[in-house]
């Protein structure tokens, strides 16, 4: 034992001292509780058990800040599917938009063709697809006014609250 580089001494209460070997070259750990070596390789219970406390303290400060890492992370992947669902709204309804588009502008170009004043086709295929384009937008208002659910109309209100842009 005396060229070991680690000793672990653990004894019950009544064990003595000098029932040790006296002189153990390496680290001695010694968690007797009283202690029962001393010298300037002993580590004693106080210190194990400070070192274990500071660990601890160490692990569960690494924990909260995993948990705010964790905690902020998941807010982003909210808002990247929160938005993703938006940008699967938006597609539809651009998908729509040109399929409307398109139905009114084969309808002009037959009017067109078949001598109909340019003016009044252009007027009434505007009309037409802003009509179609927001009918489904007025239906969904009316079933939420008559649900007693304002949040889609105030949003509505909001968004059209302002006068048109130009160009």
């Amino acid at each position: 034992l005396r060229r070991a580089d680690l000793a672990l001494v653990a004894v019950s209460e009544g064990f003595g001292e000098a029932e040790l070997l006296p002189a153990i070259s390496g680290l001695v750990v010694d968690i007797s509780m009283p202690g029962v070596v001393r010298g300037p390789n002993v580590v004693g219970h106080e210190r194990v058990a400070e070192r274990a406390r500071r660990a601890a303290e160490a692990r569960a400060s690494e924990a909260r800040r995993a948990e705010s890492i964790v905690e902020e992370e998941l807010g982003k992947l909210v808002r990247r599917l929160v938005a993703r669902r938006a940008d699967a709204a938006i597609a539809k309804v651009v998908g729509y938009a040109e399929e409307l588009i398109k139905a009114e502008l084969e309808e002009a170009v037959r009017r067109l063709r078949s001598g109909s004043d340019p003016e009044e086709v252009l007027e009434a295929a505007l009309h037409s697809l802003v009509k179609r384009l927001l009918h489904p937008l007025f239906q969904a208002l009316r079933r939420a006014s008559l649900d007693g659910s304002t949040g889609l109309l105030e949003l509505v209100e909001s968004a059209y609250s302002s006068r048109p842009r130009r160009g």
